[in-house]
């Protein structure tokens, strides 16, 4: 039985909507994240008690992880998208290591991967 080397139609049909389904939802987690992230006062307004050394330690630290996030959730958009010209081009699944095609599974875990194989 010959080895299977690329996805069918419906294959990739699949796949392109479950990656455009990640990335509608990626893509509100970033306009939440940036819309949140945005003080109206800017620092500036000075009729509050300024807050305690924990308070500030907290909130530098709120900022910092939901910076930390909307990184991470652009890098997944990226990796969504290029994901998509993969469908396109008909690559998608090919395992950039070995240039075997990857399990169904896996990517139904992790749609946007490139390599099943694991680095140490």
């Amino acid at each position: 039985m010959e080895k299977k080397v690329y996805f069918t139609e419906e294959e990739l049909e699949h796949f392109k909507t479950l990656i455009l389904q990640k990335l509608a939802k990626a893509k509100e987690s970033v306009v939440f994240l940036e819309g949140g992230s945005q003080s109206d006062d800017n620092g500036t307004n000075d009729t509050h008690t300024p807050l305690s050394l924990v308070e500030e330690q907290n909130d530098t630290l709120n900022k910092e992880e939901k910076n930390s996030l909307l990184l991470r959730t652009k890098n997944l958009i990226k990796n969504l998208e290029n994901s998509l010209v993969r469908i396109e081009k008909k690559t998608y699944g090919i395992d950039f290591e070995t240039g075997g095609l990857m399990s169904k599974e896996f990517l139904n875990a992790i749609p946007y991967a490139t390599t099943s194989v694991i680095k140490r």
